[in-house]
């Protein structure tokens, strides 16, 4: 179900569709998905592209990561940075972590309110190209023809679950009420076949929905699950 479908599905079913306008309704339906995605624990296979600053120690995380997989930079001697739990890990008694070279290490860390990565050592030289492959949550939607990286079984509970925040936010419904409700459609989501087999390690498992998106896929693509010893960056 594309954007737009789910947009036109909710506005029939306001009593004010002008106020709830295409850019109110995205933001409740970007809203749901994240809870959705939390509910079920599920993330998505995703890319992440960024060049080298000589000497620079943190470098940005990107918002939607969960689980770090393989992060890779391109010289003459194309590496691995193996991320690693803490700082200890990465520095010793006598490291100095400003030193310049090619890194090999890094760990992920609060800064300044947010998540950074830190290498180790630091980029000899600037536009070196990195690239950072990791499990995260679904992207936002965002124009008409975007879909939700879920299996479309979910797709209608996506939908319910924002109609019922446009009559809480209207006083048509109490937020108990919309909170029963919404417990009834993830209960429905997990008796669905697909979400038994995305789900298949358990409930603590981080379940990918690669392969049971409602579009043309690589070939080769396959349903992984991530196991709940996986390295987990919040």
């Amino acid at each position: 179900m594309t954007l737009r479908d789910m947009l036109d599905r909710i506005q029939s079913r306001v009593d004010d569709d002008v106020y709830w306008n295409d850019n109110r309704l995205i933001g409740i339906i970007n809203h749901i998905k994240d809870k959705m995605s939390q509910e079920m624990r599920v993330v998505r296979k995703q890319e992440y592209e960024f060049e080298s600053v000589q000497g620079q120690q943190y470098y940005q995380v990107p918002d939607r990561f969960v689980i770090h997989h393989y992060l890779y930079y391109n010289t003459t001697y194309n590496k691995e940075i193996v991320i690693k739990d803490s700082p200890r890990d990465v520095y010793g008694p006598t490291s100095d972590p400003s030193i310049e070279g090619n890194p090999s290490l890094g760990f992920i860390w609060g800064v300044s309110g947010r998540r950074q990565l830190c290498i180790y050592p630091t980029f000899s030289s600037d536009g070196i190209d990195i690239t950072w492959w990791f499990y995260g949550w679904p992207e936002d939607l965002a124009v008409d023809n975007d879909e939700p990286d879920f299996p479309i079984e979910w797709h209608p509970s996506l939908v319910e679950g924002a109609i019922n925040q446009c009559k809480v936010d209207d006083k048509d419904m109490s937020v108990g009420d919309a909170l029963v409700l919404w417990k009834n459609e993830i209960q429905t989501i997990r008796g669905l076949a697909t979400t038994r087999e995305l789900l298949s390690a358990g409930e603590k498992a981080f379940g990918s929905v690669e392969g049971h998106f409602p579009r043309i896929q690589e070939s080769g693509a396959e349903t992984l699950v991530i196991p709940s010893t996986s390295t987990v960056m919040w």
